[in-house]
């Protein structure tokens, strides 16, 4: 995310946003690989449904308060961006 915002020309703005998907989408195979494997077959499906629900209602708030913070401080939200994944980084680790 950072090279896209850093690249200064259109190829290397769609290089960036190419490797950009590319990784999202492995991200998401892996996800969805995984987490069904860590609940029990007897909540499975109720699992993964509170999980899609609970990433969904995420994806919109970080959106909203991404918005608010970048409005008054562009350096704020993208820190914000950043405590928030070392915090996931240093918890999953």
């Amino acid at each position: 995310l950072g090279g896209v915002a850093a690249s200064v020309g259109q190829r290397s703005m769609v290089a960036c946003t190419l490797s950009l998907n590319f990784c999202t989408a492995a991200l998401w195979a892996v996800t969805y690989t995984y987490t069904p494997e860590i609940f029990p077959t007897q909540v499975r499906t109720t699992a993964m449904g509170v999980c899609a629900c609970v990433a969904r209602v995420a994806g919109i708030l970080t959106s909203y308060i991404g918005g608010l913070l970048l409005s008054s401080s562009p350096e704020l939200s993208l820190g914000a961006y950043a405590v928030s994944y070392a915090v996931c980084a240093l918890t999953l680790a």
